[in-house]
């Protein structure tokens, strides 16, 4: 059973007003976008992200719970916009930061969710030891891995606040 069997049940056409607690989107061609994304940046995406993309699509964690946040997970096109600064992201100074710090590719890092449309979460493109994927907020772990990441989203929105008082 997969971790996201949970989470089928927020499936929706977009195409519908929903508001439910979680909403995501098919990728109908979600292999494809996947491996030209990993073509683009020349990486691999971690294998929790790409079930993710595989049986769920993209899209928004704690819809109905929040909306102080966007909490949304990335589209695989959408990574490579980002990291090239392409389309929304070409004059996003905040993107910059992002690409040209530590969360760039060359650090293992890639970001895959955006909280708002200036603080974005990453995760690990090298598993560790017990072979997961490490999701990062401000350089701090959060989560040992994205279905832990999206189980702990699911119990508590923007849980990780707690971790970082004064920056919320």
């Amino acid at each position: 059973m997969s971790f996201c069997d949970y989470f089928k049940q927020y499936i929706h056409d977009p195409a519908d007003s929903i508001r439910d607690k979680h909403v995501f989107y098919r990728i109908d061609d979600w292999y494809d976008e996947v491996k030209n994304t990993e073509k683009e940046l020349g990486i691999t995406i971690p294998e929790e992200l790409k079930e993710i993309y595989k049986e769920l699509g993209y899209g928004f964690l704690c819809a109905s719970d929040d909306n102080f946040c966007v909490n949304r997970i990335m589209p695989p096109a959408e990574l490579v916009d980002f990291y090239l600064g392409r389309d929304i992201y070409e004059f996003n100074e905040v993107r910059e930061d992002y690409a040209d710090s530590h969360y760039n590719l060359n650090s293992g890092k890639l970001v895959f969710f955006e909280q708002d449309s200036d603080f974005f979460l990453t995760v690990g493109l090298t598993p560790d030891d017990q072979g997961r994927y490490p999701v990062d907020a401000l350089g701090q772990k959060i989560a040992d891995s994205v279905q832990e990441f999206l189980m702990k989203m699911d119990k508590k929105t923007n849980y990780y606040f707690d971790m970082f008082p004064n920056e919320y």
